[in-house]
């Protein structure tokens, strides 16, 4: 536990590796590695195509499965994103937000993490930026 009274978090970032088929049989590993009792909270942040996979292989345990991006709004014209509800409907319980890479590569800008993050929060997901 911190000071303030909270489990500190470690996530994996799996970025763009690992496909659906495999998710479900490391998901397993890494469960029985990690015991019933963490000390910390831990998450994996797997591709978009693995998420119902990682969210089904980890039903029942304290495992953290969050989306690796989202867009801030619940529905558009937004070829290729995938919005709050989505990711809700798909039953992760958090998103990165903010990553470097999406800084560098696709110009992410303090601006849109200043639309994301609350998205994400309204929407019930942990932000982790």
């Amino acid at each position: 536990m911190t000071p303030d009274g909270r489990r500190p978090l470690v996530a994996g970032n799996w970025k763009m590796h690992g496909r659906a088929g495999t998710t479900a049989a490391y998901v397993e590993r890494l469960l029985e590695s990690l015991g019933d009792d963490a000390a910390v909270e831990v998450a994996v942040c797997v591709p978009f195509t693995a998420l119902a996979t990682a969210v089904e292989a980890a039903r029942g345990s304290q495992l953290l499965v969050a989306a690796q991006n989202m867009h801030q709004e619940d529905e558009g014209a937004y070829t290729g994103e995938v919005s709050p509800a989505m990711l809700v409907e798909t039953g992760v319980g958090g998103v990165v937000l903010g990553h470097s890479e999406r800084r560098l590569q696709q110009g992410e800008t303090d601006r849109a993490l200043a639309d994301k993050v609350p998205a994400a929060l309204a929407a019930g997901l942990l932000p982790i930026l």
